[in-house]
């Protein structure tokens, strides 16, 4: 949202084409500084971080799309078991399956298949 409202003239940071980290590192950018390195790299904690976005027309807002999602889900090294993703409505959805949370922005960016997740 900030990044909308400043740096991006009202559109989010990230590719149109295809979810990756494209958002995070503008993020991260040395002048934007909204997320930090590690993080715009697209990997932090064990997880793998990656978005897209939806650009903004005369009849249709900007919206986006981010996702988590374990880098190892099973065994020692496991970095966790669940994915994680929110969308421009700001609800963030979690699933138990390492990959099973779906990710578009065919019409305006959406997550689905995934659970509220609660406190």
């Amino acid at each position: 949202m900030t990044y909308a409202a400043t740096y991006g003239a009202g559109d989010y940071a990230g590719a149109t084409a295809t979810m990756d980290n494209t958002g995070l590192a503008a993020m991260a950018a040395p002048n934007v500084n909204l997320v930090d390195g590690q993080l715009g790299s697209g990997a932090k904690s064990g997880f793998t971080f990656t978005g897209q976005r939806s650009a903004a027309s005369p009849s249709a807002p900007a919206t986006f799309v981010f996702g988590a999602v374990p880098q190892s889900s099973s065994g020692v090294t496991a970095t966790g078991t669940r994915t994680f993703g929110i969308a421009t409505d700001g609800v963030i959805l979690q699933n138990p399956a390492a990959t099973a949370l779906t990710f578009s922005c065919a019409s305006g960016c959406s997550v689905t298949n995934g659970t509220v997740m609660g406190n």
